[in-house]
């Protein structure tokens, strides 16, 4: 148990896989908070525990997990990662925990659905949830051309479209990001995320101008919870798949390491552009 006494504010960062909770948790640091890593086994990355203090947390006790957190004087939040949707019949829920899923209902439809139920019950708990952006200005995407590689007529035309697309579909709660190609679209991003759908419609491409892939958030995302997220990896697949570029929604989609992002791009001709 996490028992550090101290004046700086303690945020407990709920963790997923990938980069982003090392990131979060390191800002933290230097924004006079003490990031606490909320770790799920199974799910968290156990290097985390080598680097920030940790409590060990189960989905499914929801009471047991926020008496732990009142009890170590955490009443901040924030989420950070990548996140599967877990199996109700792999959860052992204590009173909490059957509050919550009474919440959610059985089938868990949409992410944003879910998330905004967690974020009110958690606000009605007594917990402040804190955006990721708000403790790492970095993350957060720039509008115009970052690249020297500049998009052509075409790719405007696709992105235009494809902002329609995305638009329309937010509304049933689908949808991040789409790859198009000279007004085919190629692919919608579903389950498997972004980099995932890159590698499964790079080959759907044709000897024309180059597909781009469009990446926004919906409509109603949680600003505080679920932004979209591109880095080093999504430029990379771009580059090893024939895309000619990034469009991202400029201030609704985070950045993972953009110093890196952008030096990746001008190597491999790509452009990165903020609408």
């Amino acid at each position: 148990m996490f028992q550090e006494r101290c004046s700086r504010r303690k945020v407990g960062i709920i963790a997923g896989k990938g980069q982003m909770p090392f990131l979060l948790a390191a800002s933290c640091l230097n924004q006079n908070y003490v990031p606490v890593i909320l770790f799920f086994q199974g799910i968290t990355e156990d290097k985390l525990k080598d680097s920030f203090p940790c409590l060990n947390l189960s989905l499914g006790k929801v009471s047991q997990s926020l008496n732990l957190l009142s009890e170590n004087g955490i009443s901040a939040l924030t989420m950070a990662g990548q996140w599967g949707r877990p199996s109700l019949k792999d959860l052992y829920l204590d009173k909490g925990g059957w509050e919550l899923v009474g919440r959610l209902g059985w089938k868990w439809t949409g992410d944003d659905h879910v998330l905004r139920i967690i974020v009110d019950f958690l606000g009605e708990k007594g917990f402040e949830l804190l955006s990721p952006q708000s403790l790492m200005q970095g993350l957060v995407s720039k509008e115009g051309s970052l690249t020297r590689v500049q998009p052509v007529k075409e790719h405007f035309q696709d992105l235009e479209k494809a902002k329609e697309i995305l638009l329309h579909m937010s509304c049933l709660d689908i949808g991040q990001g789409l790859a198009i190609q000279e007004g085919l679209v190629l692919g919608i991003e579903a389950a498997e995320g972004t980099d995932q759908c890159i590698i499964r419609t790079g080959p759907l491409q044709r000897t024309e101008v180059a597909p781009v892939y469009v990446k926004m958030a919906k409509k109603q995302q949680l600003d505080s919870a679920d932004l979209p997220v591109v880095g080093p990896c999504t430029v990379k697949h771009l580059a090893s798949t024939g895309f000619g570029g990034l469009f991202y929604q400029a201030g609704r989609v985070l950045w993972i390491h953009p110093l890196e992002m952008i030096q990746l791009a001008n190597e491999a001709g790509l452009f990165l552009y903020g609408f």
